[in-house]
């Protein structure tokens, strides 16, 4: 699934066809889960963090903190605001 949890065995030495049940509402909420902080290494996300900790002192280390922070640019400003050591 687009988790990566397994919806079938896996089938070892041999040739076979393997069938599943999908929920094909799946890819789209999976979609939502996307990790902000770079997991999937996004030059343009990376850069935001590197200016934040050398422009404001702020060091992002958590990727759930981090999916908090990026929600919007107005949480971003925020956490900048009460969080910022420069």
């Amino acid at each position: 699934d687009p988790y990566g949890h397994e919806v079938t065995e896996t089938v070892w030495d041999e040739e076979t066809i393997l069938y599943a049940n999908l929920d094909m509402r799946l890819p789209a909420a999976c979609k939502m889960e996307h990790d902000a902080v770079g997991h999937y290494a996004r030059p343009d996300v990376l850069e935001l963090i590197v200016l934040l900790e050398r422009n404001y002192g702020i060091k992002i280390a958590d990727p759930k903190q981090g999916k908090e922070i990026f929600a919007s640019v107005r949480t971003m400003a925020d956490y900048v605001a009460a969080n910022r050591t420069k």
